[in-house]
């Protein structure tokens, strides 16, 4: 049985985001993150390209399993390698998230119109969506 997310500090200040690495998130409250180019190549690296290819492929999976989920619920996603995320929320102020204090580089943030933003593994979606209105 999957265990219910603790919700982790992501969010950081304005004055800390990089605008030329921001993806905001207008409207949009499921974000699927992925490792940028660069961090691909760190990746291949340090775990092998064949290793990295089967966890791609096992990430692109999961993936599909979130979206047809998402689908299910008429929830709209987006997909970014942006390190950091704006989320407009429903009074017009918005939050930011810094996708290096998210531990997989293959991952969702969900945040609802007012809550505060948290991340998802890929596999546990449909258990951490429930959160979006806590």
């Amino acid at each position: 049985m999957l265990k219910r997310i603790q919700k982790e500090n992501i969010s950081v200040s304005k004055k800390f985001v990089d605008k030329n690495d921001l993806y905001l998130a207008d409207k949009k409250y499921v974000v699927f993150i992925s490792p940028n180019a660069s961090e691909i190549k760190d990746m291949k690296k340090k775990y092998g390209q064949e290793d990295f290819y089967i966890v791609a492929d096992d990430i692109n999976f999961y993936r599909h399993q979130a979206s047809e989920f998402l689908k299910s619920k008429t929830i709209t996603s987006c997909y970014t390698d942006k390190r950091f995320l704006g989320f407009v929320r429903i009074l017009g102020d918005t939050v930011f998230v810094d996708t290096n204090k998210i531990k997989s580089k293959w991952a969702i943030v969900l945040c609802s119109a007012d809550g505060k933003p948290f991340s998802s593994e890929l596999n546990e979606l449909e258990l951490n969506f429930e959160q979006l209105d806590e």
